[in-house]
């Protein structure tokens, strides 16, 4: 049986190997991989992760991984990054 947990391990994986993920990209792909339950459609109609699979992913990548807002995209940490989750 898959878990939320199973899922994000796997995105995490994704961002080291790639060193970024863009999370419309990643949301086919976990659908493909995983299976459509792993997506939810959102307000505006859109696929999205769903939100327990995002909190997954949040706790095991808290220290090792950024999301860039304006690029609607995760990638790995930088030295030189301000602390928090959220880069500009």
């Amino acid at each position: 049986m898959i878990t939320p947990l199973d899922v994000a391990e796997w995105m995490l994986a994704e961002v080291m190997r790639e060193g970024t993920l863009d999370e419309h990209s990643i949301v086919a792909d976990i659908a493909s991989e995983f299976g459509k339950e792993y997506v939810v459609e959102n307000e505006a109609g859109y696929s999205v992760i769903r939100p327990d699979v995002l909190a997954e992913f949040r706790q095991i990548s808290e220290d090792t991984v950024v999301w860039m807002q304006g690029e609607k995209a995760w990638r790995k940490r930088n030295i030189g990054d301000e602390p928090g989750r959220r880069q500009d």
